[in-house]
């Protein structure tokens, strides 16, 4: 199934080098609320919700700061590049950060 799902999932690259997605679907829980380090649960599990799919199909992705929720914390976008596409996906999150302000940003902590 794996190698059938990564065989489509190259298609996309036909119709564009890049595609952007969400890291996460919400921001950031609280520290304690998971425990990344114990036994895998499904509250763990839909934190992967946009990150599984890559892991699956083999593609690279890159994480880049894209704004903060109005609590102050941070959002960041999903880059995925086609296999092998590591080099297009630094230079496309290179582009990006030269671009926009949020990787100067820092969260509250505290």
């Amino acid at each position: 199934m794996r190698v059938v799902f990564a065989r489509r999932f190259q298609q996309v690259f036909k119709q564009a080098e890049v595609f952007a997605c969400p890291g996460a679907f919400m921001q950031a829980p609280a520290a304690d609320a998971l425990d990344p380090y114990g036994p895998f649960s499904p509250a763990f599990a839909q934190f992967m919700r946009f990150t599984a799919p890559f892991n699956f199909s083999g593609n690279p992705t890159l994480s880049v700061p894209a704004g903060f929720s109005d609590d102050g914390l941070p959002h960041g976008i999903q880059l995925v590049g086609p296999l092998l596409g590591e080099a297009i996906l630094c230079q496309v999150g290179h582009a990006y950060e030269q671009a926009t302000e949020w990787h100067h940003r820092r969260p509250s902590v505290g």
